[in-house]
């Protein structure tokens, strides 16, 4: 059966004002959805813990609880909304496709993340 529920992170900057489109504008637009999953309270995380989840699209996505919530590096500006449908989350700059995989590969590999490099 068809889950419609969703989490969006939408941001509420100029959409393109710090990223590049290098790729398909679809695929941009479409990073910002996780379809089939519905994250409601990321304020519940542990403090400088990392959670990542790996959408049903094959992408990841990282999220850490310090003194911003942060999904990748995009600072989470507001309270979810929450629809009946899902949840929407401001963000403070666009996400990229792949910089999940880019933060978990850092954090595999012990390295330094440093969020002006994604």
């Amino acid at each position: 059966m068809f889950d419609p529920s969703f989490t969006v992170f939408a941001p509420v900057n100029s959409p393109t004002g710090s990223l590049t489109l290098d790729g398909d504008v679809r695929d941009v637009v479409n990073y910002h959805i996780v379809g089939n999953s519905t994250i409601y309270d990321l304020s519940r995380m542990e403090k400088n813990q990392v959670y990542t989840i790996k959408a049903d699209s094959g992408h990841s996505y990282v999220f850490k609880q310090g003194v911003d919530t942060l999904v990748n590096c995009a600072k989470i500006v507001a309270q979810p909304i929450v629809a009946t449908d899902g949840v929407i989350y401001p963000i403070a700059s666009p996400l990229r496709p792949g910089d999940g995989d880019r933060i978990l590969d850092a954090i595999r590999n012990k390295k330094k993340i440093d969020c002006r490099n994604f």
